[in-house]
């Protein structure tokens, strides 16, 4: 482990944007080294939470989710939980802060198209109590939208799509194409809540009207049931070089032969080449494989890859549910 309370979200050789805990509990976006030290807040205070969600390859533009809860600061409107937040765009070129959304129900995930031309996000509609369903839409009820950024920083031909009822998170662009995780369309459903057998999608940049996404991920072998939809999410395009071989690889995490937790996984960008990378939830009978530490429940979340250096991988890990506490690993890829 790196740093303790770091969670990187781009990186470029000795500069990192992260988000961190303060000592209010509230988060904050800072700008530092890869150590997650010499940081400096992006933006000026907040009442409640501010995370950075992503960030342009050149570093120019940074989308960022403010709480606007009342009260601010409560444990929903934290960065990646999606409740009363509202996307946010810096341009560290001129210093213009923009509010791309205003006082919708909750916003998650937005990401940037390597220009910053356009923007993705997920946006509920219902909460879990508004659902119908606690146990099926624990996370809430999502769509996925889509717009296009004007020079003056603000949406315009906002689009919206989804395949049905559930659970959309996004996680940017490959190609023309939008990644994202969702259990709608997936069958069969766990029996512990329909949100646990989100899977990975991707979908045009179009949003076309009435189109199914092409679903990526694939049934995992299951020794209670021959094959299973175990729970996906994340996704990360590797830059040549991350691994040997051709590219690309996506990276994506996923509850499967580990203690509950998420390892990261790589796959091909249509789901095949499958193959596990990290091991901190233990092997498949929970032992401790070299390199990583006893076994625990652990999940890795975002990552940050600078094309520079493709084969170090700077993962977001939590070891708890909530992930109340996320701390910053490199990962060397061989």
């Amino acid at each position: 482990m790196v740093a303790a309370n770091c969670e990187p979200v781009w990186v470029r050789g000795n500069q990192m944007i992260f988000n961190r805990r303060q000592a209010n509990g509230h988060w904050n976006a800072y700008i530092g080294n890869t150590n997650c030290t010499d940081a400096k807040p992006l933006l000026r205070p907040v009442p409640g939470h501010l995370g950075a969600c992503d960030v342009t390859p050149d570093g120019q533009y940074v989308l960022l989710e403010e709480d606007f809860g009342n009260p601010p600061g409560r444990p929903s409107a934290q960065p990646g939980k999606g409740f009363s937040n509202q996307l946010v765009l810096l341009d560290r070129r001129t210093g213009r802060v923009t509010q791309l959304t205003y006082r919708r129900l909750g916003t998650i995930w937005g990401m940037l198209n390597p220009a910053g031309t356009m923007v993705t996000w997920s946006q509920m509609t219902a909460t879990p109590l508004q659902s119908g369903s606690v146990k099926n839409y624990l996370l809430g009820v999502w769509q996925i939208h889509l717009a296009d950024i004007t020079p003056q920083g603000t949406l315009s031909h906002e689009r919206v799509w989804s395949q049905g009822k559930g659970f959309y998170e996004t996680y940017g662009w490959y190609g023309h194409q939008i990644m994202f995780a969702s259990d709608a369309r997936v069958h069969p459903k766990s029996f512990l809540g329909s949100w646990l057998s989100s899977q990975d999608w991707m979908i045009k940049d179009t949003l076309p009207a009435r189109t199914t996404a092409k679903r990526i991920s694939g049934p995992l072998p299951n020794a209670r049931s021959g094959t299973g939809n175990d729970y996906h999410e994340f996704m990360t395009v590797t830059p040549p070089g991350t691994f040997s071989g051709s590219s690309p690889w996506i990276l994506t995490s996923i509850v499967y032969q580990s203690s509950d937790g998420m390892d990261m996984w790589r796959m091909r960008p249509d789901g095949s080449g499958l193959r596990r990378l990290t091991y901190f939830n233990g092997n498949a009978a929970h032992q401790q494989v070299a390199g990583f530490p006893s076994p625990h429940y652990a999940t890795v979340l975002g990552l940050a890859i600078d094309p520079s250096h493709p084969s170090i991988i700077y993962a977001s890990v939590s070891d708890d549910l909530g992930s109340s506490l996320i701390n910053l690993w490199k990962i060397q890829v061989r």
